[in-house]
């Protein structure tokens, strides 16, 4: 039986290649991306090991294509600040339009580092059904960094297998719905974030803006907070219903550092909805006063749920709605900071 592979195609033939980061190498790797677009059976662009510098954004909306570096830590795409305020790798397509659907690439095996831009975007990823990507992102700052934006421009990001290692951007992941379609279901998406490392205030871990949907599927959020004014898990949805993450497995687990102040672990500005099954735990490392969950907003969780370090004492343990922890008032106490529940809506007092 005879396994048919991708079509591979090497740097080197469309241009010089600079693995020590000192030339430019993007010429030779739109290059390669180019040949394997025009070719209908796609390919995959091999980067190998080194830092390749980048001066323009480097675009894919084909089918079919990959690109792939030898690892997050072996390979290193460093944009310039010719790239102030753009994506550096863009990846979106319209997966129904035009009939590829579930036949998105791979990108993997690399990170892209931001130190030398402002206000950039390092991979920008979305309209796309069934892709797979294994990327890290970091340094992207400047007032509106990103490290990655997995964003819905005119269709929906569905079924795809997403990986993502990032760490001292101004917003590490962000997740937006920019277009008609909101949707982001049936995916598999696994983030590491390190926010502010001692070294940086008021980052954010993962945003997720403009009615964003995801829903049955797995988020699995796991990472570090440390600096003033810093946010894990951020949303800016307004309305349970067109947002949030719904009937998803999740898994919500990093460590806050205690000595630091104004750490917000889930911030909401509106209501945000947990709906589905699985655990979110804030307590490592963190001391009540700096642990809260979306102060000074409001929250919810339906389904069976464990939540931990969520509130001062015992944190929050809800099932179907219902509040299981001892002594939470079901008013406001009028005591600033304090937890209540209302119909099994956990709120934070304003006082």
């Amino acid at each position: 039986m005879k396994i048919e592979t991708a079509p591979e195609y090497s740097l080197q033939t469309y241009g010089t290649v600079d693995p020590t980061g000192t030339a430019d190498s993007t010429a030779a790797i739109l290059g390669a991306l180019a040949a394997a677009a025009a070719n209908p059976s796609g390919g995959v662009v091999d980067l190998g090991p080194g830092l390749f510098k980048i001066t323009e954004p480097l675009v894919v909306n084909s089918p079919l294509v990959s690109l792939c570096g030898a690892g997050r830590g072996a390979t290193t795409l460093v944009p310039t600040s010719a790239l102030d305020s753009e994506a550096v790798l863009t990846v979106q397509m319209s997966p129904f339009g035009s009939g590829d659907w579930l036949t998105s690439g791979t990108f993997a095996g690399f990170t892209i580092d931001g130190s030398a831009t402002t206000s950039a975007v390092g991979f920008q990823y979305g309209d796309v059904v069934g892709g797979r990507v294994d990327v890290g992102a970091q340094n992207f700052r400047g007032g509106s960094g990103v490290g990655v934006h997995l964003v819905n421009k005119t269709n929906w990001t569905e079924e795809n297998f997403i990986r993502i290692f990032a760490q001292l951007c101004d917003v590490n992941v962000k997740i937006e719905n920019t277009g008609a379609y909101n949707s982001f279901g049936y995916n598999d998406i696994d983030i590491f974030s390190r926010v502010g490392g001692g070294l940086y205030n008021g980052q954010v871990g993962v945003q997720i803006v403009n009615t964003a949907y995801l829903y049955n599927g797995r988020f699995r959020l796991t990472g570090n907070m440390t600096g003033t004014d810093a946010v894990m898990l951020q949303s800016v949805v307004s309305g349970e219903t067109y947002g949030g993450l719904q009937g998803e497995v999740l898994d919500i687990a990093f460590e806050v550092n205690a000595a630091d102040s104004g750490l917000t672990p889930i911030q909401t500005t509106d209501y945000f909805l947990f709906s589905g099954h699985g655990r979110v735990d804030t307590a490592l490392g963190a001391d009540s006063a700096d642990s809260s969950i979306a102060s000074p907003e409001t929250c919810k969780f339906d389904g069976f749920w464990n939540v931990a370090g969520a509130s001062p004492g015992s944190g929050i343990y809800q099932t179907f709605g219902e509040v299981f922890e001892p002594g939470l008032p079901t008013s406001d106490p009028g005591v600033a900071g304090q937890h209540y529940s209302v119909a099994g809506v956990v709120h934070v007092s304003a006082g």
